[in-house]
């Protein structure tokens, strides 16, 4: 039945048909919808972009990065929960240990790292490199889902479960450590626009502790005592920034913001 027709007939209440259009970016009091939360959306507003708050957007997107370090955690108990000994399965094996203090260690470094750049005050004074801000996270999100995959790879060995080498087990949660670390040391670079030779020193020596997990399985140290080398690659970051590296970046957030200063 038409619109027309179904006015005329015993007093039905017609319907107008509206066509569907876009949503006015410069609405009064217009909330960010979830997924142009979750994707790179990023202009600088006005006509035709997307009005957003520096602040706000950091926040959403660590939410994230602590929803997806939770893949760790997953990661870790379906490792360590196949590796329990004794006969009613409540003995702890050194490989199990070895396993939890592995994933368990990885996921807070992780996350201390994240946390040790301020995003949304970065995004503040550099709006227009929000895009590089957003699409920059996707290799972050990665590789800490990639390090949680690898734990759950290492238990899968450990419970010879998996027809791969030592070395292949270390690399499948080296790796995403080292890809996670060195985007958020890339990110930190350039939304900063500024470099630090203190952190060429920490980037140099987290991969030598990565490169050093990998040597040593390949002379056939335990996978268990591998995993706990890995470690400290998040630990370099951690320790560098706690005692030397804060005050790097609080100079390189004041030089910005003197650049951006209107005097």
């Amino acid at each position: 039945m038409t619109d027309s027709a179904a006015a005329a007939g015993g007093g039905r209440m017609a319907h107008g048909r509206v066509p569907m259009t876009g949503r006015d970016p410069g609405e009064h009091g217009r909330a960010v919808t979830p997924l142009e939360l979750l994707l790179p959306v990023f202009t600088q507003g006005g006509a035709g972009g997307t009005p957003w708050h520096p602040h706000h957007v950091a926040e959403r997107y660590s939410l994230f990065a602590i929803i997806t370090l939770g893949e760790g955690v997953v990661g870790t108990v379906a490792s360590s929960g196949g590796l329990l000994g004794g006969p009613d399965g409540t003995e702890w094996t050194a490989n199990a240990v070895a396993v939890v203090v592995a994933g368990a260690g990885l996921t807070f470094g992780m996350w201390w790292v994240y946390f040790t750049t301020p995003f949304g005050d970065i995004l503040v004074h550099r709006r227009a490199r929000g895009y590089l801000f957003g699409y920059g996270h996707i290799p972050v999100f990665a590789g800490i889902a990639g390090a949680g995959a690898g734990l759950h790879v290492a238990g899968l060995y450990l419970e010879h479960h998996a027809a791969i080498g030592e070395t292949a087990v270390v690399l499948s949660v080296a790796l995403p450590v080292g890809l996670f670390l060195l985007v958020v040391y890339a990110l930190h670079t350039l939304l900063l626009s500024a470099r630090d030779r203190f952190h060429a020193l920490l980037i140099s020596l987290t991969l030598a502790v990565l490169g050093a997990a990998v040597l040593l399985s390949l002379t056939g140290t335990p996978v268990a005592v591998c995993l706990l080398v890995v470690i400290f690659a998040p630990c370099v970051t951690v320790v560098g920034y706690e005692t030397v590296g804060h005050r790097h970046q609080q100079r390189m957030l004041a030089a910005l913001r003197a650049r951006r200063s209107p005097s």
